[in-house]
């Protein structure tokens, strides 16, 4: 009779323990990830003969860089999905280049080369003005559009 009690309490606790079990595993339901937005490009948009695809945000009033001078401007880089990769913003700090002699990715180059101090404009940037088919690992897919909002803030005179 003993050995009768001891295997009915075992049994139970081992029943416990499963509903125990189960009910945690009803409790934990990962969250859903935060649905991106994908970006569209705008019937709009103007193209360029290389390929480069932008449309003006906010109109400039200030002075066109000439090729070799440096400028510096905030920007926001983003794939087609609406994932952002990286951002002057964030940094608090626009970036410093010498436009029209290589220092970017062609595309970036290009968009920023044809731009007014005060201008803002968002970038399409094919693959092939961007990282092309080798993209940055862990950041950029192989042969993905970037998108780019950009704001050029000073030329260097």
């Amino acid at each position: 009779m003993y050995k009768f009690l001891v295997i009915i309490l075992i049994a139970l606790s081992f029943a416990a323990c499963k509903k125990e079990e189960k009910a945690q595993k009803q409790e934990v339901t990962p969250a859903k990830p935060a649905q991106l937005k994908e970006i569209q490009i705008p019937d709009n948009v103007m193209t360029t003969d290389s390929g480069l695809q932008y449309i003006v945000l906010e109109e400039g009033n200030g002075v066109q860089p000439q090729k070799g001078q440096e400028v510096s401007a905030h920007y926001t880089g983003m794939l087609m999905s609406g994932k952002k990769f990286d951002s002057s913003y964030d940094r608090n700090e626009p970036i410093v280049f010498h436009v029209g002699v290589g220092e970017m990715i062609p595309g970036f180059d290009e968009g920023v080369f044809t731009m007014k101090t005060g201008e803002k404009r968002r970038l399409f940037i094919p693959s092939n003005l961007a990282y092309g088919e080798g993209g940055i690992p862990g950041v950029i897919p192989p042969n993905a559009t970037l998108v780019f909002d950009v704001e050029l803030v000073a030329v260097k005179q």
